[in-house]
């Protein structure tokens, strides 16, 4: 996963199931290191914000700076709270209605009515009314649905250019996304235990309303980065294309030492003074491979919170970093 340091503004990349090394990435393309600059600033200055309170200050040191460098939660990967929020069960239905196999449903047409009433005219209606069977998908329950309209009305509703077609519940903030069976959709559970019509709204949601560059996952030819001979580390899989980025975001993650900039700073160092004297006869690629740097740190056992180490020592020093 890529990350970026909101201190330092140094790309790095993590594997999010090991904790013992982390690979700085960076921009190879001045322009693009410019521009992912700009757009990145902008977004940690609206978190940023989040954290201006009058009359108080932050003090990120001890502790709290050991929990904000803390191993990355996966937990923190579940998608956010949708635009179109969609509720299914996966528990079976109830026995109590083995009797049903279809509902009564109501759909309304009203966002289309121009084009209803353009071939129908002025008696138009806008609404269809009908049985659906509770083990038809949300996309044939969609067909089934502009079947029963070009029946009536002979008009084919198409969705814009870069829209789906989806079904919302009428006066809920609920869609029937996805691909799954009517009889999941909590919606259609609450009609059937009311013993009532299910009303919907035929509607138009965007085709890339998700971001799906974020969280900037993606897969390593290798799963742990080799050494070299001399003993330093050397990552094998290429460069990072950020160009995949483009729009999206990395996430916002102190790594897990301090001071990284230092850090950086020092092995870039080092590492020059390598492809100075490997410059005469290393190829472009041998020489990439000096530019990523491996940060290699210790066991987890071996990093403990300032609480813990009280408890374990009785005192109220601090642990030495290592």
């Amino acid at each position: 996963m890529l990350f970026l340091d909101p201190e330092s503004f140094l790309y790095y990349r993590k594997d999010i199931f090991r904790n013992d090394y982390f690979v700085f990435e960076p921009f190879a393309d001045e322009e693009a290191k410019a521009e992912f600059f700009q757009a990145n600033q902008i977004h940690l200055y609206k978190i940023r914000k989040l954290l201006v309170l009058e009359d108080f200050s932050w003090n990120f040191k001890g502790e709290a700076d050991l929990y904000r460098r803390r191993p990355f939660p996966r937990k923190f990967l579940q998608p956010e709270a949708s635009d179109y929020p969609c509720y299914v069960f996966q528990s079976e239905l109830s026995k109590a209605f083995n009797h049903k196999g279809d509902i009564e449903t109501i759909v309304d047409l009203i966002e289309y009515r121009y084009a209803l009433v353009a071939q129908v005219g002025a008696q138009a209606k806008f609404q269809i009314r009908f049985k659906e069977s509770l083990v038809t998908s949300t996309k044939e329950f969609i067909k089934n649905i502009l079947r029963k309209v070009y029946e009536r009305y002979k008009v084919k509703l198409m969705p814009a250019r870069k829209n789906n077609l989806i079904l919302k519940a009428d006066g809920y903030r609920e869609y029937f996304e996805g691909n799954y069976q009517l009889l999941q959709y909590e919606r259609v559970r609450t009609c059937l235990r009311k013993n009532e019509p299910m009303k919907l709204i035929l509607t138009e949601i965007p085709k890339a309303y998700r971001d799906r560059r974020f969280p900037p996952l993606f897969k390593s030819k290798v799963d742990v980065p080799p050494v070299d001979q001399d003993g330093s580390g050397i990552a094998d899989p290429g460069p990072f294309n950020f160009n995949i980025l483009k729009g999206s975001s990395p996430y916002f993650w102190y790594p897990p030492v301090p001071n990284v900039r230092t850090l950086y700073d020092r092995m870039e160092k080092a590492q020059k003074s390598k492809l100075i004297n490997a410059s005469t006869n290393s190829s472009t690629q041998v020489r990439a491979s000096f530019i990523r740097k491996v940060v290699y740190l210790a066991p987890d056992k071996e990093l403990v919170s300032l609480t813990e180490h009280r408890h374990r020592t009785g005192g109220t020093t601090v642990p030495k970093s290592s």
